[in-house]
Protein backbone atom coordinates (compact mmCIF):
# COMPACT_ATOMS: atom_id res chain seq x y z
CA UNK A 1 0.00 0.00 0.00
CA UNK A 2 2.81 1.83 1.06
CA UNK A 3 4.13 1.66 -2.71
CA UNK A 4 0.71 2.73 -4.40
CA UNK A 5 0.80 6.10 -2.41
CA UNK A 6 4.59 6.69 -3.35
CA UNK A 7 3.43 6.20 -6.82
CA UNK A 8 0.23 8.21 -6.44
CA UNK A 9 2.73 10.92 -5.23
CA UNK A 10 4.90 10.86 -7.71
CA UNK A 11 2.56 10.70 -10.67
CA UNK A 12 0.99 13.96 -8.98
CA UNK A 13 4.29 15.47 -8.86
CA UNK A 14 4.89 14.66 -12.09
CA UNK A 15 1.64 16.39 -13.55
CA UNK A 16 1.98 18.81 -11.43
CA UNK A 17 5.36 19.78 -12.88
CA UNK A 18 4.64 19.12 -16.71
CA UNK A 19 1.61 21.40 -16.03
CA UNK A 20 4.15 24.42 -14.79
CA UNK A 21 6.27 23.82 -17.37
CA UNK A 22 3.35 24.37 -19.90
CA UNK A 23 2.92 27.29 -18.11
CA UNK A 24 6.25 28.63 -18.23
CA UNK A 25 6.73 27.98 -21.95
CA UNK A 26 3.66 29.76 -22.72
CA UNK A 27 4.70 33.16 -20.97
CA UNK A 28 7.54 32.77 -23.23
CA UNK A 29 7.94 35.43 -26.07
CA UNK A 30 9.19 33.70 -29.22
CA UNK A 31 12.25 34.50 -30.51
CA UNK A 32 12.24 37.58 -33.48
CA UNK A 33 13.19 36.48 -36.26
CA UNK A 34 15.66 38.55 -38.81
CA UNK A 35 14.35 38.92 -41.89
CA UNK A 36 16.60 39.12 -44.65
CA UNK A 37 16.62 42.43 -46.45
CA UNK A 38 15.52 43.96 -43.06
CA UNK A 39 18.82 45.86 -42.57
CA UNK A 40 17.82 49.13 -43.90
CA UNK A 41 20.46 51.88 -43.17
CA UNK A 42 19.45 55.43 -42.40
CA UNK A 43 19.00 55.99 -46.16
CA UNK A 44 16.86 53.34 -46.34
CA UNK A 45 19.73 51.02 -48.18
CA UNK A 46 19.57 47.09 -47.72
CA UNK A 47 22.99 46.50 -47.10
CA UNK A 48 22.59 42.78 -47.06
CA UNK A 49 21.15 42.76 -50.70
CA UNK A 50 24.23 45.30 -51.74
CA UNK A 51 23.26 48.53 -52.06
CA UNK A 52 24.86 51.13 -49.88
CA UNK A 53 24.18 55.03 -50.27
CA UNK A 54 25.71 57.02 -52.88
CA UNK A 55 26.11 60.73 -52.10
CA UNK A 56 26.42 62.58 -55.49
CA UNK A 57 23.55 60.54 -56.82
CA UNK A 58 21.76 60.97 -53.84
CA UNK A 59 20.49 57.20 -54.18
CA UNK A 60 20.96 53.41 -53.14
CA UNK A 61 22.76 51.71 -55.76
CA UNK A 62 25.04 48.52 -56.20
CA UNK A 63 28.39 49.48 -56.81
CA UNK A 64 28.84 46.49 -59.32
CA UNK A 65 26.01 47.73 -61.23
CA UNK A 66 26.18 51.60 -61.42
CA UNK A 67 29.53 53.99 -60.55
CA UNK A 68 28.95 56.21 -57.27
CA UNK A 69 30.04 59.12 -59.21
CA UNK A 70 28.77 62.07 -60.13
CA UNK A 71 26.44 62.20 -63.24
CA UNK A 72 28.14 64.10 -66.31
CA UNK A 73 26.08 67.61 -67.28
CA UNK A 74 25.50 66.61 -70.86
CA UNK A 75 25.63 69.49 -73.46
CA UNK A 76 24.90 70.01 -77.26
CA UNK A 77 25.68 73.26 -79.26
CA UNK A 78 24.91 74.53 -82.38
CA UNK A 79 27.65 75.53 -85.02
CA UNK A 80 26.14 76.26 -87.80
CA UNK A 81 23.41 78.08 -88.72
CA UNK A 82 24.79 80.11 -85.77
CA UNK A 83 23.18 83.43 -86.72
CA UNK A 84 24.17 85.80 -89.46
CA UNK A 85 24.41 83.31 -92.47
CA UNK A 86 22.21 83.67 -95.65
CA UNK A 87 20.87 80.05 -97.29
CA UNK A 88 19.35 80.39 -100.43
CA UNK A 89 16.32 77.70 -101.11
CA UNK A 90 17.37 75.41 -102.73
CA UNK A 91 20.94 74.89 -101.88
CA UNK A 92 22.08 72.52 -99.60
CA UNK A 93 23.82 73.36 -96.48
CA UNK A 94 25.61 71.55 -93.49
CA UNK A 95 24.04 71.75 -90.65
CA UNK A 96 26.79 71.43 -87.58
CA UNK A 97 26.66 70.77 -84.06
CA UNK A 98 28.79 69.19 -81.06
CA UNK A 99 27.71 67.57 -78.32
CA UNK A 100 29.49 65.86 -74.92
CA UNK A 101 28.53 63.67 -72.40
CA UNK A 102 25.55 62.51 -74.91
CA UNK A 103 25.23 58.69 -75.12
CA UNK A 104 25.62 57.36 -78.46
CA UNK A 105 22.11 55.78 -78.58
CA UNK A 106 20.34 59.27 -78.04
CA UNK A 107 18.45 60.72 -81.10
CA UNK A 108 18.54 64.34 -82.81
CA UNK A 109 15.63 66.49 -83.89
CA UNK A 110 15.84 69.90 -85.46
CA UNK A 111 13.55 72.63 -85.45
CA UNK A 112 13.15 75.74 -87.27
CA UNK A 113 10.99 78.91 -86.03
CA UNK A 114 10.24 82.14 -88.24
CA UNK A 115 11.31 85.23 -86.72
CA UNK A 116 8.32 87.82 -88.28
CA UNK A 117 9.23 90.92 -88.91
CA UNK A 118 8.36 93.31 -86.17
CA UNK A 119 5.01 94.07 -85.16
CA UNK A 120 4.97 90.71 -84.08
CA UNK A 121 1.89 88.90 -84.01
CA UNK A 122 0.13 88.62 -80.56
CA UNK A 123 -0.65 84.79 -80.32
CA UNK A 124 1.23 81.72 -81.58
CA UNK A 125 4.73 80.91 -83.73
CA UNK A 126 4.36 81.95 -87.65
CA UNK A 127 6.50 78.91 -88.39
CA UNK A 128 7.69 76.15 -85.95
CA UNK A 129 8.14 72.87 -88.25
CA UNK A 130 10.31 69.82 -87.55
CA UNK A 131 13.31 69.70 -89.82
CA UNK A 132 14.45 66.54 -88.94
CA UNK A 133 13.90 63.84 -86.43
CA UNK A 134 15.55 60.83 -85.22
CA UNK A 135 18.92 61.75 -86.55
CA UNK A 136 22.33 60.08 -85.21
CA UNK A 137 23.95 62.20 -83.03
CA UNK A 138 27.20 62.43 -85.79
CA UNK A 139 27.89 65.94 -85.34
CA UNK A 140 25.97 66.98 -88.94
CA UNK A 141 23.57 66.98 -91.52
CA UNK A 142 22.72 68.24 -94.78
CA UNK A 143 19.60 70.19 -95.45
CA UNK A 144 17.91 70.73 -98.60
CA UNK A 145 16.26 74.18 -98.02
CA UNK A 146 12.98 73.58 -99.85
CA UNK A 147 11.09 77.03 -100.95
CA UNK A 148 8.15 76.30 -99.16
CA UNK A 149 10.32 78.22 -96.78
CA UNK A 150 9.20 81.63 -96.96
CA UNK A 151 12.10 84.17 -96.85
CA UNK A 152 12.85 85.82 -93.46
CA UNK A 153 15.04 85.34 -90.68
CA UNK A 154 15.14 81.69 -88.84
CA UNK A 155 16.15 80.37 -85.42
CA UNK A 156 17.05 76.69 -85.75
CA UNK A 157 17.31 74.58 -82.39
CA UNK A 158 19.16 71.28 -81.98
CA UNK A 159 17.30 69.05 -79.42
CA UNK A 160 19.02 65.51 -77.96
CA UNK A 161 17.13 62.94 -76.35
CA UNK A 162 17.07 59.95 -75.46
CA UNK A 163 13.80 58.30 -77.12
CA UNK A 164 10.33 58.84 -78.72
CA UNK A 165 7.99 60.17 -76.64
CA UNK A 166 10.72 63.10 -76.52
CA UNK A 167 10.90 63.99 -73.11
CA UNK A 168 14.22 64.18 -70.98
CA UNK A 169 16.24 66.43 -73.66
CA UNK A 170 19.29 68.83 -74.38
CA UNK A 171 19.14 71.41 -76.41
CA UNK A 172 20.46 74.57 -77.87
CA UNK A 173 19.62 76.80 -80.58
CA UNK A 174 21.02 79.99 -82.65
CA UNK A 175 22.97 82.35 -81.01
CA UNK A 176 21.28 84.64 -83.33
CA UNK A 177 18.29 84.61 -86.55
CA UNK A 178 19.78 83.55 -89.68
CA UNK A 179 17.87 84.56 -93.19
CA UNK A 180 16.27 82.02 -95.36
CA UNK A 181 16.24 84.12 -98.89
CA UNK A 182 14.37 83.21 -102.19
CA UNK A 183 16.51 81.67 -105.03
CA UNK A 184 14.11 83.26 -107.18
CA UNK A 185 14.18 86.60 -108.37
Amino acid sequence: MKKYIYLTIFITIMVIGGILYLLYLSNLKPKEAILVGADRDAHGCIGSAGYSWCEPKQKCLRIWEEKCEPDQIKSINLISPNGGEEWKTGETHLIKWSSENIPKEYKISIHLRRVPPPPLQKEGQEFDPIAFINLENNGSTTWKISDMYPTGNYLMEIVSYPSIPITTTTSDESSSTFKIISSKK
